[in-house]
């Protein structure tokens, strides 16, 4: 996505669904497209990127949920820096959800 806004280009992500048509009774699957959001957005002439574990954007510091890209042509620079960070192992306490301990009564 971010390659293709960088371009100037549409972006369009697709997916395959299992149609069944009603008059035949057949199934079929089709390719459709997706609804996908970004995590970067655009601020007062500024980009910004969060990083995202499922739904849910991670904090990267105390209280900053996302990271100061600036123009937009920093932005794939951005993302290469975090994804070879991802696979060095350096989000892997953000990313791996915290265990709480249950206190259990016993009756």
């Amino acid at each position: 996505m971010a390659t293709a806004l960088a371009n100037d280009e549409p972006c369009t992500i697709y997916r395959d669904k299992w149609i069944t048509d009603s008059e035949t009774g057949e199934r079929e699957q089709k390719r459709v497209a997706k609804q996908v959001k970004p995590w970067y957005y655009k601020r007062n002439n500024q980009y910004y990127f969060e990083v995202r574990n499922g739904n849910k954007a991670l904090e990267i510091q105390a209280g900053l949920h996302a990271i100061e890209v600036g123009d937009q042509a920093n932005l794939l620079p951005t993302i290469e820096t975090i994804v070879e960070a991802v696979i060095a192992g350096e989000l892997d306490k953000a990313l791996t959800p915290e265990v709480k301990a249950s206190k259990k009564s016993s009756k």
